[in-house]
């Protein structure tokens, strides 16, 4: 069960600001999973880790505005199935004909989609 996530666009928008967020993880009562994204730490601190890398991933997805498709490890984590060893990336699909791309622990990389049929 992914946590209740707490986005730093959240706090500008209803006037909290992204200091009080900041504040808040250093005081120990918020964990930030990545740039942005926090969750409560009494809720991070329960979580096994197979949950904390989902909530991970989880995050990286739901920041981006366009679809995102998940591929490789990050995709198996997602749905459950068992991987060895961990990634610190998040693996996506490049939209396009794009050849690929990084930004902080996502990277995009060329793949085709086998369409149903």
């Amino acid at each position: 069960m992914d946590p209740d996530f707490l986005y730093a666009t959240d706090a500008d928008r209803d006037g909290t600001g992204r200091r009080s967020l900041a504040r808040r993880c250093e005081s120990g009562e918020l964990v930030r999973i990545r740039a942005g994204v926090y969750v409560q730490a009494a809720q991070w601190q329960k979580m096994p880790q197979r949950e904390r890398d989902r909530a991970g991933i989880t995050a990286a997805v739901d920041q981006g505005q366009a679809p995102r498709i998940l591929i490789q490890q990050p995709a198996a984590v997602i749905w459950g199935i068992p991987v060895i060893g961990r990634t610190s990336e998040v693996l996506l699909t490049a939209p396009g004909t794009s050849h690929g791309r990084r930004r902080g622990n996502i990277r995009w990389t060329p793949r085709t989609l086998l369409e149903p049929t």
